[in-house]
């Protein structure tokens, strides 16, 4: 298992033991934590990557 699985069941782990929100909160925290660590041209470079289902989620899509 890689280190990004183990996050991510470890997240899904603490929502299923507690409740469903903690999960999301937890995979925030990580996300969080990442997204410091990226250079400013490297968060663009994401964020452009996912604009689109930003702009379809952001829409109620």
């Amino acid at each position: 298992m890689t280190m990004l699985h183990q996050l991510m069941a470890a997240a899904a782990a603490h929502g299923h033991a507690s409740e469903p929100d903690h999960e999301v909160g937890d995979l925030q925290t990580v996300l969080h934590s990442c997204w410091r660590r990226l250079t400013a041209e490297q968060q663009r470079e994401v964020f452009e990557e996912h604009e689109e289902m930003v702009a379809q989620w952001l829409e109620g899509r």
